[in-house]
This record gives C-alpha cells, sequence and structure tokens, in this order.
C-alpha cells in the first residue's frame, strides 16, 4: 500500500512538473545556465553562474520537476554574477521570471565599461515582486563591451527573492510585457493624489469610465494625467516609454500587462515615442477597433508608420467645438487637429508647434510662458477639455448631446441642448474672462445648475457683479443619471464703456521704498465719472498698496497717471493691478508684472535656503501646485526653473546662465580638439555675450546666484578626454611656456627635452608620459589647460557683473579634481571670482573625490578668495553661499541628517535633489513628491528633518561664529597629476578601493584624514601654497599634514622649516614630496630628507599591511600599539627615529625633533577607520596642542 501511494505521489508531482518544463536558454540568448537549472560538477550552485552556498539555494521549483529556482539567503545583497560580452551600441532584451517574500525587492544591474566593467546600469529595480512568480523585461541600448549581469536581493536583511529565469537576447522582446515600476518603500506615494481646483468637463461620463491606456516619455510628467483624470472619468493606466520610445514599464505594470493582452482598453493617448514591439501592438490594437490620439510634441504618428491620409479639421468638426478659441492665448500653438481611421479604429492627431511650446505631458505650453505669465483667466482648462473630447470621439464613445449658442440680452447666457434625453439638466460656471484676480479666489460663479424648456433652451441671467467684457459660460449637460452627455465653454461678450487699451510701468523692476509709477490708456464711450482702483500684490497675495481714484472720463482715449508706493517689500515677484468702474461695475481690468530684485539676495542671506530641484517637464500652473506642496515640507527656494515663474510662487531662486554649451565637454574626441575651444577669440567672444544677454534678462529677478552650466566640465569626467589639441590652445600653450621659462634652453632643461624650436612644442598626453621620470610635459600642459578652464570661467563671471555686479555666479556639480576636467578648487575660487557653489559632501558621497564642500569651503572666505570676487566699487563681497547637495541617499535617517551636516558645516542652505525627479529605466526615485503629487515616507522625513532648521535654528547657524579649524591638510593639485602619471588606469574616476594604485591613493588620502579628524570630533581646513608662500596661513595651523603630497613646490621647504622650528607639527605620508610641482623628480629626495630627515631607498608598494609600534619620541607612544595601514616604501632614516614599522621591516612612523616643533613622516597612508591610526592621529592633534573643546558621547 506504501509502495502505491509513494508511486502516486510520483507520478503527481510529474504532471504538476510538467506544466512547468525545464528552462533552456533562448534562442540568441547570451546567458549561460539561464533556468539554473545546470550543475554538472554538483556543487549545488547553478553552472555558468558566479555565485556561492552562503549568497543563493539553488531548488525545484516543483518538486522532482527538473526546473530550478534560485533563493537569495539571510542578509545576502548581490546573489550571483555573470560576465557578457556585448556590442556597444546594439539593442538587448532582459527578460526574468522573479518572486518575493516578506519585503524582499529583486533587482538587476549591468556592471559595465571597458576595459574593466566598474559603471553601473540598474536594467530593472526595486521590483516589488509577486509571492508567485511575475515576468519582467528591460531593453536596452549597450554600453560597453565588456559587462556582467549582476542578480540582487535589494532588501538585503528583508525577506527573500527567487530567481526561475534570467535571459538576455540581442534585440528587441518578442511580446508585450510592461514592466512594473516599483520604487523603493520609502518613495512609494501615500494616499490618493490631491485634487486641485479644475473645471469638471466629463466626470462621470456617460456609458462610463473611459478604458484608457496613457503613454507618456516620462513619469515625471504623470500629474497631468492626474489633471486630465480629475476633468474626464477615466479607468487609466499610464506607461513610462522612455524618451526613444522602448522602456515600457508601469506603477500598475502588470494590470497593464494583462489589459493590453485582453484588448481591454477602449482608447490610446500616445504623448511619446513608441518602438518596436510597442508599437507594433498598440497598431494591432486599433486596427482592431481602439482608438488613439497621438499628441505631437512628442508623440509621433511616423513610429506608427501613420504617414499618409490625414484630414484636417474645420471648426465646425465635433473634436474642435466647445472651446472660444479667440479668448485661448496659446491657440497658435495647435498647427492642426487631424483625423484618420487604422482599420476599425480612429485616429486623432493633434499637431502642436514644438519650436514655440512643448508638450511635457498631455497638454502644451509655451516656452518662454508669455501667456500664462500675462494670464487672465485658467486658459489651459480648455487643453484638457481639446484632449477630453479628443479621447471620446476616437474611443467611439460619442457624447449623446450637443451645445449651440443662441442670441441673448447683454445681461444673459442662452444656448440650446440637442440630442439630451428628458430630465437632463445644465450645470453651468460662469466667470470673466478677467477671472484672476490674484489677492483673492477668481470671479466665478456656480455651478448653476438649470433644466432645458421643451425646445432644449436654457437662458440665465448673468450675476450683477460679473465685470463687463469678454466672459465665459462652462456648461456641462447632465443626464438624469448625473452622467456628463456633453460639454463645452460658451463665449459672452458684455458690454464695455471704458476699456483699458494699455498699462505701462515706468520700469520692471524697483527697490525698497520706490513708488511704482504707472500709465493707463483709456477709452470711453462716452463721457462720465469713473473709479480707477490701483492695487499692488504680492506673490503671497497681499495687497500692500492701494489707491483709489474718482476721475472724470471724456469720449474717447485718455490717459491717467497712477502711483503706488512700495514699503517694506516682502518677495520680489508684485503684480501691480488697475480696474476701472463706471456706474459701480468693473469695465475693465489689467495686470502688469514688476519685480524688487533686492528681496531674493535678502532673503538668502537672511534666512537658511532649502532649494529643490524644480520640478521638470511640467505645465506652469502644475509647477505652482509643486510649490504649494514643497512649502508643506519646509522648503523656502527653487533652482533651475523660469526666475519669472519662481518669483511668482514666492519663492527665491537660483538659475543657469543657459546657452553654455562650451561649458560641458562631454564627449570623446579622438583628436583632443574641443568641439568648441575655449581658447577661441570668437568663442571666448560669444561667451561674453551670451552671458550678458542672460544676465539682462535675469538681473530684475532677484536671483539668489547663477549657475555656469549644470555639470560643467572642461572634458568629460567619464572618459579619458584630453584636450586642447587646437591651433588655438597650443599656440597659447607655447606664450605660456616662454613666460614661465624664458627660452627653449630653459624649457629643454626643465623637460629633458631637445627642442630646437617653439613650433615643435605641444601638449603632452598621458602615453607620451607614462613610464618616464620626468612629468613636467603632462603636468604643466594639464596646470595650463586648468588655467584655460578658470579663465573661461572668469569670462562669465567678469560679463555677468558687467549688467548685474550683485548677482553672484558659480558652479553646480564638479564631482571632484581629476587631470582633464579642469577642478583645481584654490583657482577657481580665487581665479574665476565665484560667488556660489552646489557641491557634494561627505555627508552624501562615501565618495573622496566626489566629496569637494569642504575644499569649496576651506577657501571661499580667505582673502583671496573675497579679493576675486570684490566689486570694482570697493564694496566688500557677500558671503559664498554653499548650497551643498542632498537627496541622493533614500533612507529616513539621511534625510534628517544631511540638512543638518551642511547647516553645521556653514553650508547658508542646502540645495535638494530633487522636486520630481525620477528615473524610471533605474527604478530610482529622488523625487521630494511624489509625480502625481503626493507625498511619501521620504516627504515625510524631509519634513521632520527640517521643521528645526527652518523654524530658527538654520538662521541661528548662519549667524554663530564657530570655532576656527586648527588642522590643516596641504592642497596639492599637482600631487594629483603626478598620481595619475604613476598610475595605469584609464579611467578618470580613481579607484578607491583598499590596495588602489598611486592615482586612487591621492583622492582618499586627505578625505581619511578628515575622517580621522571627524571622528575626534575635530575638524581641518584646507590651505594652498600660494597661502603659504604669500600669506600668513600657517600661523592658525599648529598641525599640518600633507596628504600624499607626491609633487610639493620647492619653494615652500624653507616656510615649512621656519614653521616647524617654530613650534608646528608637520607631518607627512606615503610618497611624500617625490617631484616638484612640475613633476620633476627631485634629486635624492633632497626635500623629504631637509623637512622629514627621511631618504628613499627603493619602489613603493599600495597593498594592506600592519604596523608595529616600538618606541616613543617627540610627544608621540607607539610601544604596543597595531596599526592596519596602506601602502610602504622603501625608506632610510637620515636623521628622523623611528617609533614603528612594517611586518616586512620598513620603518612605518618616523619622528624628528627641529626647533620647538616636530615632523612626523608616515610611511603609508590611512585606513577609512581603524583604532591603531584613529589613536596616532590623536596622539598627533595632542602634540599640536589640539584640543576638543567639547567631548561629546554617543
Amino acid at each position: 500500500m506504501l509502495c502505491r501511494l509513494l508511486m502516486i505521489a510520483g507520478l503527481l508531482a510529474a504532471l504538476a512538473g510538467a506544466q512547468e518544463p525545464a528552462a533552456a536558454p533562448a534562442e540568441g540568448g547570451l546567458l549561460r545556465n539561464p533556468g539554473f537549472d545546470l550543475d554538472a560538477d554538483g556543487d549545488g550552485l547553478p553552472d555558468g553562474w558566479s555565485t556561492a552556498a552562503n549568497k543563493v539555494r539553488r531548488q525545484e521549483v516543483t518538486y522532482l520537476s527538473g526546473n530550478y529556482e534560485i533563493v537569495s539567503q539571510p542578509n545576502q545583497y548581490v546573489l550571483a554574477t555573470q560576465a557578457v560580452e556585448l556590442v556597444p551600441g546594439a539593442t538587448y532584451t532582459l527578460s526574468l521570471r522573479c518572486r518575493s517574500a516578506g519585503g524582499g525587492l529583486a533587482g538587476v544591474l549591468l556592471l559595465h565599461g571597458d576595459p574593466q566593467p566598474r559603471r553601473e546600469m540598474p536594467l530593472l529595480w526595486n521590483l516589488d515582486a509577486p509571492p508567485e512568480y511575475g515576468e519582467y523585461a528591460r531593453t536596452f541600448t549597450a554600453p560597453s563591451q565588456r559587462a556582467a549581469i549582476y542578480l540582487y536581493n535589494l532588501a538585503r536583511t528583508r525577506g527573500t527573492v527567487a530567481y526561475d529565469r534570467v535571459t538576455l537576447r540581442e534585440d528587441g522582446p518578442d511580446r508585450l510585457l510592461i514592466s512594473p515600476l516599483t520604487f523603493a518603500p520609502i518613495d512609494r506615494p501615500e494616499g490618493d493624489p490631491p485634487e486641485t481646483a479644475h473645471l469638471d468637463w466629463g466626470t462621470p461620463l456617460a456609458g462610463g469610465p473611459l478604458r484608457t491606456c496613457v503613454l507618456l516619455r516620462n513619469l515625471r510628467c504623470l500629474r497631468q494625467v492626474v489633471e486630465l483624470g480629475q476633468r474626464l472619468d477615466l479607468d487609466e493606466d499610464v506607461v513610462d516609454t522612455g524618451f526613444d520610445g522602448t522602456l515600457c514599464t508601469s506603477e500598475t505594470g502588470h494590470r497593464a500587462t494583462r489589459r493590453w493582452d485582453e484588448s481591454f482598453y477602449e482608447v490610446f493617448l500616445v504623448a511619446s515615442r513608441v518602438k518596436g514591439i510597442l508599437a507594433a501592438t498598440l497598431r494591432q490594437r486599433v486596427e482592431a477597433g481602439a482608438g488613439l490620439v497621438i499628441l505631437e510634441g512628442f508623440g509621433r504618428a511616423a513610429d506608427l508608420d501613420l504617414g499618409e491620409g490625414w484630414t484636417t479639421v474645420d471648426d465646425g468638426h465635433a473634436l474642435r467645438q466647445g472651446i472660444p478659441w479667440e479668448l485661448l492665448p496659446e491657440r497658435d500653438l495647435l498647427k492642426a487637429v487631424q483625423t484618420r481611421e487604422l482599420g476599425r479604429g480612429r485616429v486623432v492627431r493633434l499637431l502642436f508647434d514644438n519650436t514655440a511650446g512643448r508638450v511635457w505631458g498631455v497638454i502644451p505650453s509655451a516656452v518662454p510662458p508669455e501667456a500664462y505669465r500675462h494670464r487672465q483667466c485658467e486658459y489651459w482648462e480648455w487643453w484638457y477639455a481639446l484632449v477630453a473630447r479628443s479621447l471620446t470621439w476616437a474611443a467611439q464613445r460619442p457624447l449623446p448631446a450637443a451645445l449651440q449658442a443662441r442670441p441673448a440680452a447683454d445681461n444673459r447666457v442662452a444656448f440650446t441642448i440637442a440630442g439630451a434625453p428628458a430630465g437632463s439638466r445644465a450645470a453651468v460656471v460662469l466667470r470673466s474672462a478677467r477671472e484672476l484676480r490674484f489677492d483673492g479666489p477668481p470671479h466665478r460663479w456656480g455651478p448653476l445648475e438649470a433644466r432645458p424648456d421643451d425646445r432644449g433652451e436654457v437662458t440665465l441671467e448673468l450675476p450683477a457683479a460679473m465685470p463687463a467684457g469678454p466672459a465665459i459660460a462652462d456648461v456641462r449637460v447632465l443626464g438624469p443619471d448625473g452622467a456628463v452627455l456633453t460639454w463645452g465653454s460658451l463665449a459672452i461678450d458684455r458690454p464695455q464703456s471704458a476699456r483699458l487699451l494699455n498699462l505701462t510701468l515706468e520700469r520692471a523692476a524697483f527697490a525698497p521704498g520706490d513708488t511704482v509709477r504707472l500709465a493707463a490708456a483709456i477709452a470711453a464711450d462716452r463721457p462720465g465719472p469713473a473709479r480707477l482702483e490701483t492695487s499692488l500684490i504680492d506673490a503671497w497675495g497681499r495687497v500692500v498698496a492701494r489707491t483709489a481714484a474718482d476721475t472724470a472720463l471724456a469720449a474717447g482715449e485718455s490717459r491717467l497717471d497712477l502711483a503706488l508706493d512700495l514699503r517694506q517689500p516682502l518677495t520680489v515677484h508684485h503684480k501691480a493691478m488697475v480696474r476701472i468702474f463706471q456706474d459701480g461695475l468693473e469695465q475693465d481690468s489689467r495686470w502688469l508684472p514688476l519685480q524688487v530684485p533686492a528681496v531674493g539676495p535678502a532673503m538668502a542671506a537672511e534666512d537658511f535656503m532649502v532649494m529643490p530641484w524644480s520640478p521638470g517637464m511640467t505645465h506652469p500652473a502644475e509647477a505652482a501646485a509643486y510649490s504649494e506642496r514643497l512649502r508643506e515640507i519646509g522648503l523656502n527656494a527653487e533652482f533651475a526653473a523660469s526666475p519669472a515663474l519662481m518669483g511668482e510662487r514666492a519663492m527665491p531662486g537660483g538659475g543657469y546662465v543657459g546657452g553654455l554649451g562650451m561649458f560641458r565637454e562631454t564627449r570623446w574626441l579622438a583628436d583632443g580638439v574641443r568641439t568648441q575651444c575655449l581658447s577661441d577669440p570668437a568663442v571666448r567672444a560669444e561667451i561674453r555675450q551670451k552671458t550678458r544677454d542672460a544676465a539682462l534678462a535675469q538681473k530684475d529677478h532677484g536671483l539668489v546666484a547663477l549657475g555656469i552650466a549644470d555639470e560643467a566640465f572642461l572634458a568629460s569626467r567619464h572618459q579619458r578626454c584630453e584636450v586642447c589639441f587646437s591651433p588655438h590652445c597650443q599656440s597659447r600653450y607655447r606664450e605660456w611656456l616662454q613666460a614661465r621659462y624664458g627660452d627653449l634652453d630653459g624649457l629643454n632643461r626643465a623637460w629633458d627635452s631637445v627642442y630646437t624650436a617653439w613650433d615643435q612644442v605641444s601638449g603632452a598626453r598621458t602615453e607620451d608620459i607614462r613610464g618616464k621620470a620626468n612629468l613636467a610635459p603632462f603636468v604643466d600642459f594639464r596646470q595650463f589647460m586648468t588655467g584655460v578652464w578658470v579663465e573661461a570661467c572668469r569670462d562669465v563671471v567678469d560679463a555677468c557683473h558687467e549688467v548685474a555686479p550683485d548677482l553672484p555666479v558659480g558652479h553646480t556639480n564638479t564631482f571632484g579634481a581629476d587631470p582633464f576636467t579642469g577642478n583645481d578648487y584654490w583657482r577657481l575660487v580665487t581665479e574665476a571670482g565665484f560667488g556660489w557653489g552646489q557641491e557634494y559632501s561627505e555627508a552624501i558621497k562615501a565618495s573622496a573625490q566626489k566629496a569637494v564642500f569642504d575644499i569649496w569651503q576651506s577657501f571661499v572666505e580667505t582673502p583671496e578668495a573675497r579679493r576675486a570676487r570684490a566689486r570694482p566699487d570697493g564694496t566688500a563681497p557677500a558671503p559664498f553661499f554653499n548650497y551643498g547637495w542632498i537627496g541622493y541617499d533614500r533612507r529616513a535617517a539621511a534625510a534628517h541628517y544631511e540638512p543638518w551636516w551642511l547647516a553645521l558645516h556653514g553650508s547658508r542652505g542646502v540645495s535638494w535633489y530633487a522636486t520630481n525627479a525620477v528615473d524610471s529605466e533605474r527604478g530610482v526615485s529622488w523625487a521630494l513628491i511624489h509625480p502625481s503629487l503626493r507625498l511619501t515616507a521620504y516627504s515625510q522625513a524631509a519634513r521632520d528633518g527640517l521643521a528645526d532648521l527652518r523654524q530658527g535654528y538654520g538662521k541661528l547657524l548662519m549667524e554663530y561664529t564657530p570655532e576656527a579649524p586648527r588642522a590643516a591638510l596641504l592642497w596639492s593639485y599637482p600631487s594629483m597629476l603626478v598620481a595619475w602619471c604613476e598610475s595605469g588606469t584609464d579611467a578618470v574616476e580613481p579607484d578607491e578601493r583598499d590596495g588602489t594604485d598611486s592615482y586612487g591613493t591621492q583622492a582618499r588620502a586627505g578625505f581619511f584624514f578628515r575622517q580621522h579628524l571627524d571622528n575626534l570630533q575635530l575638524s581641518a581646513a584646507y590651505v594652498a601654497p600660494d597661502q603659504i608662500l604669500h600669506g600668513k596661513a600657517l600661523g592658525q595651523y599648529p598641525l599640518l599634514i600633507l596628504p600624499f603630497t607626491i609633487a610639493f613646490p620647492t619653494a615652500l621647504v624653507e616656510p615649512l622649516i621656519a614653521y616647524v622650528e617654530a613650534g608646528g607639527t608637520l607631518v607627512g605620508d606615503l610618497r611624500c614630496l617625490r617631484t616638484d610641482e612640475h613633476g620633476r623628480p627631485t634629486a635624492d629626495s633632497d626635500a623629504l630628507q631637509r623637512l622629514f630627515g627621511v631618504t628613499r631607498a627603493g619602489p613603493a608598494t599600495y597593498a594592506a599591511g600592519t604596523v608595529r609600534g616600538q618606541d616613543a619620541a617627540a610627544g608621540l607612544d607607539l610601544r604596543g600599539r597595531t596599526l592596519a595601514v596602506y601602502g610602504r616604501e622603501a625608506l632610510q632614516a637620515a636623521g628622523a627615529q623611528a617609533l614603528a614599522a612594517h611586518d616586512t621591516g620598513e620603518p612605518a612612523v618616523l619622528v624628528q625633533r627641529r626647533g620647538a616643533g616636530a615632523t612626523v613622516y608616515l610611511n603609508f597612508t590611512l585606513p577609512a577607520y581603524d583604532l591603531g591610526t584613529l589613536d596616532l592621529v590623536e596622539q598627533l592633534t595632542r602634540r599640536a596642542g589640539i584640543a576638543r573643546a567639547v567631548r561629546v558621547e554617543p
């Protein structure tokens, strides 16, 4: 009996397994063992994948099925990897089946790069997979040849993730699969989207919600779909197709995939490119009878092979009905409304002018937004009405009723309803075409309800208080059940006895205390008394000044001069509004914007600014709603939006010059000639002119600061691109060399070269110099090019200050120093004249190269920096605004910690990335506000972190004088250049891992010293050689550290000897003082021996090592201490005393008393953290007389 039961159980298991056959590589698949079924060596792990038993458990999905899965083990992040070779530029599709439980999050990443994969490209990320297997896919373009696929449990400490199949094939997918877009839990929206003020058009819609799929180019545009859904009854899914139309991901991905498969959708709204399988499937669905609306814009009929057969409809067509086009100020953005059929489906194309505006989401807006800036009514409601009508028409859901305006008396509106069943009624909103008041709600009445008579006619009395002139009746026809049968707006022209023909301001910008003078041109039909009311309304909606004057108007045209006093303004933006009354009724009104630019910088100087990157890809009305949400969580400024609109939203702002593409060279240039050479006189003239034009356009808007460009670089920071070898730069370079070396003999002696003519001299590339002893040809050329970069930055600063002398100019995101991007921070601060910055700090960046906030802070208030940004008239420069970036670490603890770190380090404000930024391709959100306008758990964390800072603590930290650092680190840009030459890497981003090479070690050496001092609750500042040679910088620093200072100016030797003899403590570390500042080797380490009593005896290594203390001297006691360190070189004591040694025998810590001070040579570099090295650094600070004023214990 037992045997029979076992046989039956085995048969059932086999049958169950037959439902899920063993996975095999798909045809064209590039991954070995994609289904994890093969284990030829019997080690319990899938062949072809790099993994381990402590990372995954390999098991059958169903008992005896032969179909295997890998399941994450506890506390594991990277589960399995596999190397692949790709064709750069080719298209690939990754497909997978995975499941999760207990909070596990699946993720797949492509690590890529030539020759060594180091750059990350998330393919599918933060996948909150179902407990049963779900399918996912991602199509991408290969960025490099060498790559590896990484499989993750992104939750690491939570739950499990299982993978059943992972395939990678060349070309696009063979079936439509919409991948679920799941952001990290902290970035997921909470609650329902907020409802903003709007006009209901088609809600609720007769026949029920319109089943719609919306295709967007970016999820940032989601709010416009939400806004459309407030106006039209929709049951929608939104698919992000990406910029090129190949992405295909959605926050409702599984549901959307099922609905596509079931032909659920009545209509598709396409506002993006569509390619490949998505385009093919979309066309099939339309041919089968679904509707299609293309917003072209970013949507393209050509993507669906819809080139011919279009009919342009006229104003009599149903699609153009219900919109008073004469009142729509942006009507010229719509070039045509076109229709055609595709199989059994209807297609509408709304053809927008992409040269004059953008359709970021589903409605257009002009660029620049002049119509919005001078709006009188909420005209964008008609764009939503047009899209809504297009959707219903394309879906072949004809609106059952129709509206027709009828003539009426001046105080009435009349219309006829046709086709509506008995019991229907009209809901009418009445509003003036000048409805916006800005100091209160719009002038609207309703909705008013009216039932048609037997002939379908409706007549309504207009409110007695409705202003004269153009008015609007927004009508919805509701059936007996309350469902909308049709909608439309009717224009009403109410007679005006007087009109404001024109309103002009004396000027556009004013200072606090000024009198604002206006001139009003008026036309009156008849003579008679009138009353003019003039108001000044600030960006908060407060009436800050108002006058009312009675006057007698003559028939015809006249001019009146008006004046308002501008006292104690609180915002930059104001509106001057004039209203003219006769017989107690407003006859006309107009308004003009004016600015008080001094308010913006004053607010930044007086308060702690929290400035997000402004919402991207938004309509101005939508951006205003984002600003209100930002204020809810504590932000009080904006960055990188229209200066006029930031001011209108009462947000002090920062911006960019714009148009300076020559400051963002990101391509690899085979010939080494920059696309726009910064030594070309024509390019420099263009820089200055564009800057002057930008400053002129922006100077009146009270900007806090102006950036040159986002992430400006001399050359790419991602790949080695050595510039500039143009004739302009090379000619300047030779002149530069002549000024330094005098003649060719001087150059040849310095370079060990044999040039016989100056035209033989040119810049050196990496391959020209590596392996040589004298690195001066490379170091000199890179120093020259850095000077070219700094000088170009100075051109921008000077050109801006010709027009706007008080407007600070600066950099945004420099990402650290490397040989080719031009980032010598001492020179940028003291030569370019920068007055503001937005930089990364160690609060958010573990990368030593990128954590440069403290470097800027060390220099920006030095006398040299203040002279560089001083006003020509001698006015003292404003404080440097260094608004460090935060927002990339998406933990609640980081949102609490990061703004406080910056405030405590003298930032005066923070830059928060970003308002609505999401990357659907990577499944990552940096949004403070979800693109639906909902808040997230991260929003709440940001609000909590900012609460006290915004309630006054931030301002207090701006005003107090912190304790000055007493430890200094030498800033040595040439050392970075020499370290690059010593390295063998081709990657400009240094490898900062333990045991790295010279270049990576140089990047992290100073950073780790700073971290050790931070752990001791001490601070440090950088000092530049110029400060020592030409100033008295060392007087305030009893401890000076030379972190990996390979290249050392020979002129510093004597000042540092004097510094030590006067009582200073000088610390050098590995490879210190190997060359001079030009990269020329110093004879037998002469400077090293004179300063530290040490000579070199052999090569260096950067491997991990152990140092053991042996002795005590000069205030240091290392007896019995053990230090975990990196690197060593063969050294000999030549006057110094060794207190510790490497396990391999080399002396490790060498001290030398000199006068009242001492020098200490560390024959290693510090690790990120070690108790032994922390104790050593604490002894060094004590020896220098530095002690904590306050001890903070955890």
